[in-house]
């Protein structure tokens, strides 16, 4: 059916943008757009709406979000497919599932059978590139690899996120530019908790440099006391990782322990099994004792921290 249109995949921005385009080129007004939330909406009055003839106009768009399948009582299936089957020619009718689809359930098979499939997953990092160099190219603004690999990097590949950021450069440069390292560092904050990550391991590795790097930039958005706190968190997360690892525990036990990812489970067990027990003993004591000079006024905590990091 040519008015029948199914949305799926994992990217929440190229979903909404391609429901926000759809509705442009449909053309409809505000008066005959509308959309359910099954969490909070029957199937049954959205069906009913699709059926009523739009507001003084030609055409209608109903969408429905947040349908799950799996979970549909069989009149509601029956009541989707029946109107699937010849819905009004009025009507652009929309579907937008909550989760991935299971493919071996009859309303599903229904649904792609007789519906416009778009499948819009997330980009990896090449693709994610290429897309922010294409929109900002439109825009006569370009942007250094440097910049882009430090942009990707702070956003962590978040299509969302990344064109969030973008937009503080398209107005920044309006039309024409050029986007340096500099900028990036400048406009687009640090995602906090990698942040202190990055910056637990820069200590690990004795890296002044790159510590201090970081620790200036995550001043423009987190107060030191509270940085000193996280960091700590992470010294004693490694060293609970490295006491697990040396009892026998697997890369699936650590990340069900600390409730990680499987990359970043990964990168916990890499540097606990470069640290020494030793040296995480003595920064922890000495990172105790700063949290404590900072909260009792000894010791100014901006200066506090700075020179912990410059005595790595």
């Amino acid at each position: 059916m040519d008015n029948i249109h199914l949305i799926i995949g994992n990217e929440k921005y190229r979903i909404d943008k391609k429901l926000k385009d759809m509705i442009k080129t449909f053309g409809v007004d505000q008066f005959n757009l509308i959309a359910y939330d099954l969490e909070e909406s029957d199937l049954s009055e959205a069906l009913g709406d699709a059926q009523t003839y739009p507001f003084m106009s030609s055409k209608k768009v109903v969408i429905i979000k947040n349908v799950d399948f799996k979970i549909l009582s069989k009149h509601d299936e029956d009541s989707l497919m029946k109107f699937l089957d010849n819905p009004p020619a009025f009507v652009e009718f929309i579907i937008v599932p909550n989760n991935k689809l299971d493919n071996k359930l009859k309303v599903v098979k229904f649904i792609k059978s007789n519906s416009n499939v778009y499948e819009l997953n997330k980009l990896d990092p090449v693709q994610l590139e290429h897309a922010v160099v294409r929109f900002l190219e439109k825009r006569s603004i370009r942007i250094e690899n440097q910049a882009l690999e430090e942009l990707l990097k702070r956003t962590e590949n978040d299509t969302q996120k990344v064109m969030n950021e973008i937009s503080k450069f398209e107005n920044y440069y309006a039309e024409g530019g050029n986007i340096s390292l500099a900028d990036v560092r400048n406009l687009v904050s640090r995602n906090i908790e990698e942040s202190v990550f990055t910056l637990t391991n820069a200590v690990i590795a004795r890296d002044k440099d790159s510590a201090l790097e970081i620790y200036y930039d995550l001043l423009r958005v987190e107060e030191p006391t509270r940085l000193v706190s996280l960091i700590i968190n992470k010294f004693r997360e490694l060293k609970y990782a490295k006491n697990l690892m040396n009892k026998g525990y697997k890369k699936e036990d650590i990340q069900k322990f600390f409730n990680a990812s499987p990359g970043r489970a990964y990168y916990i067990m890499k540097n606990a099994k470069s640290i020494d027990l030793n040296y995480m003993e003595v920064q922890l004591d000495r990172l105790s004792k700063l949290d404590y000079d900072i909260k009792s006024g000894a010791i100014e905590k901006k200066i506090g921290l700075e020179l912990f990091l410059l005595d790595i």
